[in-house]
């Protein structure tokens, strides 16, 4: 079993983020518009580059993180425009 434990909140561009028990986090939009090219970019306590994925915006997008180990990380969310939010995850196995 996997579960995640993130703070689900609402953050700037009306983007909201939650995690999943089942290796995703899932990135929910309002007011981007459909099909603009958005990055995610997660780090680990150290501050190293663990896993970086694009893609088109659309009202739900879900991210895998089946691959990532236990830990702390950090995430980014960007567009062209820049930063549009930072957060962190904690990934627990069980």
């Amino acid at each position: 079993m996997s579960y995640f434990v993130t703070n689900e909140k609402k953050l700037r561009h009306a983007l909201q983020t939650r995690a999943s028990r089942d290796n995703e986090v899932y990135i929910e939009t309002s007011g981007l518009a459909a099909g603009a090219q958005l990055h995610i970019e997660f780090y680990d306590i150290l501050g190293k580059k663990v896993m970086q994925e694009a893609f088109e915006n659309s009202i739900t997008n879900i991210i895998s993180l089946a691959s990532m180990p236990q830990g702390l990380y950090l995430y980014k969310i960007y567009d062209l425009q820049g930063v549009l939010v930072t957060d962190h995850l904690i990934i627990i196995r069980e």
